[in-house]
């Protein structure tokens, strides 16, 4: 029986019965309860997540949160979006109880500010770079998630997980004039930590916020950065280096954006760079959170909508 089916011998059977509830107060207020415990529950999208997913982009809104399966209701979360609720949603659809490994790119809201979703699924280990500012977001990591060990990246740092195998490729440096500095800036962007994991014979290239200098800086990696998937840095600004996209060479790139933002992420320019090197271009903003997995010959990507 198909969905609108269900839906519909539901609200016959609902009718049928209601006269028969509302004469019962007892009955009424259970029937109210589980009602609100269905509608605050996240919904979840027929055939979403696939069953063989192996990476997520999550539907974080204006920013990013990439999921990598570790195992058995384990992930990799790298990013976190900008706050906890909608990395929540995320994680309970791919059925993610445990974390075994948190890395942020970079401290800025859009990346960091959704840690406290991780605090009770048993991070293990957080990874950053050396570059502490936003000083409150580098707090809030030690808040949100107390007493669990801390690594500064400094590149070339690689963990073998059960199913994945991350590696930070490169963790470029900052300016010393942004230590002590509160604010949100391109700088900090340029020192997102380069990341590569492989999961399930699929690789993947994340990396962060990083802005056109960054990006033609590590479009001289070769091999280091060649990969299945791309995740579009900094949501698909226009501040970027084609040449990096050419040495990633994806067959599918995924774009973590808020729909109708304020940026104008993305600009027509990187999806068209991005689309140049035969690249599949998908975007959070216009198909919800994405899965990705392996199959014969190729990847099957399955959006939400």
């Amino acid at each position: 029986m198909g969905t609108q089916a269900v839906v519909a011998v539901a609200c016959l059977l609902a009718a049928i019965a209601l006269p028969a509830v509302l004469r019962r107060p007892l009955a009424a207020v259970a029937l109210a309860g589980i009602v609100a415990l269905a509608l605050i529950r996240p919904p979840v999208t027929p055939g979403w997540p696939d069953a063989e997913w192996r990476l997520a982009s999550c539907d974080v809104g204006q920013g990013d949160a990439t999921v990598v399966r570790a195992g058995p209701k384990q992930a990799v979360v790298i990013d976190t979006g900008p706050e906890p609720r909608l990395l929540t949603r995320c994680l309970d659809q791919l059925g993610v109880a445990t974390v075994p490994l948190l890395i942020l790119t970079h401290l800025h809201a859009d990346h960091a500010g959704g840690v406290a979703a991780l605090s009770s699924r048993g991070v293990a280990m957080v990874v950053t770079s050396s570059v502490r500012t936003p000083a409150a977001a580098d707090r809030s990591i030690a808040a949100a998630l107390p007493g669990v060990p801390r690594v500064f990246a400094d590149g070339g740092e690689a963990w073998a997980l059960r199913e994945a195998t991350v590696t930070i490729v490169t963790a470029p440096q900052a300016p010393v004039e942004i230590a002590v500095s509160d604010g949100e800036s391109s700088a900090e962007n340029n020192a997102s930590l380069l990341i590569r994991v492989l999961v399930g014979g699929i690789s993947l290239i994340v990396a962060g916020d990083a802005e056109q200098q960054t990006q033609a800086s590590h479009a001289g990696l070769g091999e280091a950065v060649d990969a299945d998937v791309l995740l579009v840095p900094h949501h698909g600004s226009s501040r970027h280096a084609a040449a990096f996209f050419d040495a990633v060479s994806p067959a599918v790139a995924l774009i973590s954006v808020g729909a109708r933002n304020d940026y104008g992420h993305p600009a027509a320019s990187t999806v068209r760079d991005v689309a140049g090197t035969g690249a599949r271009v998908i975007r959070t903003d216009e198909h919800g959170s994405i899965t990705v997995a392996p199959a014969p010959g190729g990847l099957v990507v399955t959006p939400q909508r």
